[in-house]
């Protein structure tokens, strides 16, 4: 890709206006010091003490983050924090990006911001510590949620849905209206971005990676399948999303289908290493902004899709550098 051509599909993206519905999350890294610990005088058990903290958004918001990052014109968050300390957190990172969080919801009971708690000794991660696996989004919630998604769409040309906890915001109820919308919006596109893809999801741009794509159509590999296994894959999903399919392969690179044309991308080579958690969030990102502002399906936008997932080899970080 030349740079005039980089530079003509990046300008695009200031026209675009685009929204996230999905699992907003914080991602918490927390840097312990690493020498002698202090014993606890209450419990006698040793302590591990903080020397560094860093709040970062994830999921969900870390897609927003990457659209921010790329001057998409409008942005929109559609989701459900709780009434904590990481809520306010998430809704005070949003602000400062410059995003419409107004469709934010606040549930007070029976809901925890979703968070991965990242403890660090040295460079070792240690164990995780998930908060908000066990939410429950009452009928109240649901109701605030499909209004203000309703007059979210209004005002945009693509919406992304976005799902990284088995719980959380997709009830029946929200997912019939978002077929609905899908089927009759002609005017919006809708793109989906789930671990695991739902049963129904018509007229949606479904992007997965090809593990996910290769479980959905029963099969499990240890590695990356092959090319041609993922021509199939394509295949079956868009038989039935009716929409184009676009498989990513990490090293390997993507290949995408529009139940006419494969278009396919190699991997790019990179001498250093990299951190991939959050790769396929600036992948998906590159890909909705360069729909949103309406440049054509092709392998031109594809490459651009790539390329941004491999610009994130940052520590504690997932979005692309300005």
């Amino acid at each position: 890709m030349n740079s005039t051509i980089l530079q003509t599909i990046l300008s695009s993206f200031k026209q675009a206006k685009i929204g996230v519905l999905g699992d907003f999350c914080i991602d918490a890294y927390w840097t312990l010091d690493q020498g002698d610990r202090e014993i606890s005088i209450e419990t006698g058990k040793p302590t591990y003490a903080v020397r560094k903290q860093q709040y970062s958004l994830g999921g969900a918001g870390n897609i927003i983050a990457n659209l921010a990052a790329l001057e998409v014109e409008t942005l929109k968050a559609v989701g459900i924090v709780g009434d904590d300390l990481f809520g306010r957190e998430m809704t005070n990172q949003l602000a400062r990006l410059g995003v419409d969080h107004s469709a934010m919801i606040v549930q007070k009971d029976a809901w925890e911001t979703a968070v991965y708690g990242k403890p660090y000794l040295g460079e070792e991660e240690l164990d995780r510590i998930d908060f908000g696996r066990f939410n429950q989004m009452n009928q109240t919630t649901e109701s605030q949620l499909i209004k203000s998604l309703q007059a979210a769409i209004d005002e945009l040309d693509l919406l992304i849905l976005n799902r990284q906890l088995q719980g959380g915001i997709y009830s029946e109820n929200i997912w019939n209206q978002l077929l609905k919308w899908a089927k009759t919006r002609t005017d919006i596109k809708f793109l989906l971005d789930f671990r695991e893809l739902p049963q129904k999801y018509e007229q949606m741009i479904v992007k997965l990676n090809a593990k996910e794509a290769a479980r959905y159509c029963n099969e499990h590999h240890e590695t990356n399948p092959n090319e041609e296994s993922c021509k199939n894959y394509a295949k079956i999903i868009y038989k039935q999303a009716h929409k184009a399919v676009v498989i990513t392969r990490g090293e390997q690179g993507l290949l995408s289908y529009d139940g006419q044309h494969f278009h396919v991308v190699a991997g790019i080579l990179i001498n250093k290493p990299i951190d991939q958690v959050g790769a396929g969030d600036t992948s998906i990102s590159a890909l909705a902004a360069s729909i949103a502002s309406g440049k054509k399906f092709d392998k031109q936008v594809l490459l651009l899709s790539k390329k941004s997932s491999i610009s994130v080899p940052r520590p504690n970080t997932s979005t692309i550098p300005n």
